[in-house]
């Protein structure tokens, strides 16, 4: 700088840019380290099927599987576009032979979501619900489970608003989106949309057999 001080940038392979904002990885490890019952803390930016990238946090320890509790803290102490969208619980994180974070070992994040379990979609609404969460995350829609939290697979607010757009499009209906952050899975928006549909008597609808026929 002008004055004769050094500011350290951090390393440039550590620094990456997602939807304008340029992100030091090592920065959101660091918070997450902090986060109690947490041992270890890998962050990396993973492109989606459209080339999207998102920020995928693998962590180990006693509280790995709290995924709520760690996005919640990390959203009091980063922005927005710094909180990781997937969370890939380890027992432990792969190591290269000088004992660092050997990140091209860390799992597929998709693959280790199907090991959660999977529930299938039970009607019209919740396959169309799936098909449209395929479409916005860039996931397989047989990796969607209506039981899967919306952020742990790679959601953020403007993908939040483009499963609104999509729910409008294909229902005509209107879903608050605080909804989807209060309540982020299917089963349950595909109770709000049915809910919706059924006050709104829409002639398009039809309820037969307790199953919504569009």
């Amino acid at each position: 700088m002008n004055d004769g001080t050094v500011g350290f940038l951090g390393r440039k392979d550590d620094q990456v840019k997602i939807r304008g904002f340029r992100i030091e990885l090592g920065e959101i490890e660091r918070v997450l380290l902090d986060y109690d019952g947490i041992s270890g803390a890998a962050v990396l930016a993973r492109s989606d099927a459209h080339g999207e990238k998102r920020l995928v946090a693998y962590v180990s320890g006693s509280s790995a599987s709290d995924v709520a509790g760690i996005r919640t803290y990390l959203s009091r102490k980063l922005p927005e576009y710094m909180v990781p969208g997937m969370y890939v619980p380890l027992e432990q994180l792969p190591l290269t032979s000088n004992g660092k974070t050997d990140r091209k070992s860390l799992p597929d994040p998709e693959t280790s979501q199907l090991d959660k379990g999977y529930t299938a979609p039970r009607n019209e609404v919740e396959e169309a619900l799936v098909l449209i969460w395929a479409e916005v995350l860039g996931l397989e829609a047989g990796n969607i489970s209506v039981k899967d939290n919306f952020f742990d697979l790679g959601g953020h607010s403007l993908k939040a608003i483009r499963i609104v757009l999509r729910i409008h499009e294909k229902f005509n209906v209107e879903i608050n989106l605080t909804h989807l952050f209060t309540e982020p899975d299917i089963e349950s928006l595909a109770i709000e949309v049915e809910n919706i549909l059924w006050l709104n008597g829409s002639e398009d609808t039809r309820v037969i057999n307790n199953k919504i026929i569009i």
